[in-house]
């Protein structure tokens, strides 16, 4: 699509968690400038080198985004954003979703798949109501969200 920007990212972690936001039962992008921000909407499990990271971040200029893929029936699922585009006031990221192989052994346990990725604010357009969209591969439509 022409005018489409590609956008740098930095992937900061990626994983599932047992306890995920109220929203994230099904896929959901949460998007903030701040830690504290953050906080609400990241897995309770994450190690403290990452917290410890994304709170330097916001002294970088950078967004936090955390894409979650929904919840699944077990674990062994994941999500992995593959690119993020802008064009015009709409970003848009794309992730892969997977799938546990049918060999694989998996915990019974309900999970949600996450990443969560570092954007530089200075390539994005900031203005209010920009449209954020999740997209699969194929480019069907997962969410969309606005920011700010």
């Amino acid at each position: 699509m022409p005018g489409n920007l590609s956008l740098n990212f930095i992937s900061v972690a990626k994983g599932d968690t047992p306890v995920a936001p109220q929203p994230a039962q099904k896929p959901t992008l949460y998007i903030a400038s701040d830690l504290e921000k953050a906080r609400a909407f990241l897995p309770s499990t994450l190690d403290p080198s990452v917290t410890t990271q994304l709170q330097n971040a916001a002294g970088q200029e950078m967004l936090i985004v955390t894409v979650y893929r929904g919840e699944m029936p077990t674990s062994g699922y994941g999500i992995v954003v593959q690119s993020v585009t802008t064009a015009g006031d709409q970003v848009k990221i794309v992730a892969q979703s997977i799938d546990p192989a049918s060999d694989q052994m998996v915990n019974q346990v309900t999970s949600y798949p996450y990443h969560i990725i570092l954007i530089p604010k200075g390539q994005l357009p900031m203005k209010a109501g920009t449209v954020w969209s999740l997209l699969d591969p194929q480019g069907k439509l997962a969410t969309e969200v606005t920011y700010p």
